[in-house]
């Protein structure tokens, strides 16, 4: 009596149904892999763009005297439909600045990044000098608005001064284009008493 062992057309079978599941877990493993490594690259842009509106938040919440499109008097300057790059809004700040007032202005900039001649990015200059962009190249600002409130002198408007943020862009980390919204309203710390 001899003992029966696996026939030739058993174990290639048994391969074939082997290598179909080494396959088919190997395109899971590296679509799965793809999409964690797209998920990261957008989460980064992200981060970069709320490193971007922290900062600014910062600034204008210790700012004073603002005005819009380059005025030169504070005043209540709610935009509204403005061409995209026109808008910006400046304010002497004092944050960060060693309680001397230095200006701030922050408006949407636009360069040209790889194929892309007109990235657009949040830009932020100060007394007067080269605008420095505060997001990355794989965030393009498409539109960044401000509306301010109450921003006149405490003999005419006793309200506290506010400034609403509007942002609207698209995200290109990931390899597909990703559209955002941000709104923010920031209100003076700088009470005027």
């Amino acid at each position: 009596m001899y003992k029966k062992g696996f026939s030739l057309i058993e174990l290639l079978v048994c391969l074939t149904i082997l290598s179909i599941v080494i396959v088919i877990g190997m395109g899971l493993l590296l679509a799965t892999n793809a999409s964690v490594g797209a998920s990261r690259a957008q989460r980064r842009s992200m981060d970069n763009l709320n490193f971007a509106i922290e900062s600014m938040s910062r600034s204008i919440t210790y700012g004073t005297d603002f005005s819009c499109n380059g005025g030169s008097s504070n005043s209540s300057c709610p935009v509204n439909g403005s061409p995209s790059g026109i808008d910006n809004l400046t304010f002497n700040g004092y944050y960060l600045s060693g309680g001397s007032p230095i200006q701030i202005k922050y408006s949407l900039g636009t360069k040209a990044v790889g194929s892309n001649p007109d990235l657009g990015y949040i830009a932020r200059t100060v007394n007067s000098g080269t605008p420095v962009s505060l997001t990355d190249d794989r965030v393009d600002i498409q539109e960044l608005y401000f509306y301010v409130y109450h921003a006149e002198d405490f003999g005419t408007d006793p309200e506290q001064p506010r400034v609403t943020v509007v942002i609207r862009g698209v995200s290109k980390a990931s390899g597909t284009d990703q559209e955002f919204f941000i709104q923010t309203t920031l209100s003076q710390r700088d009470l005027k008493l």
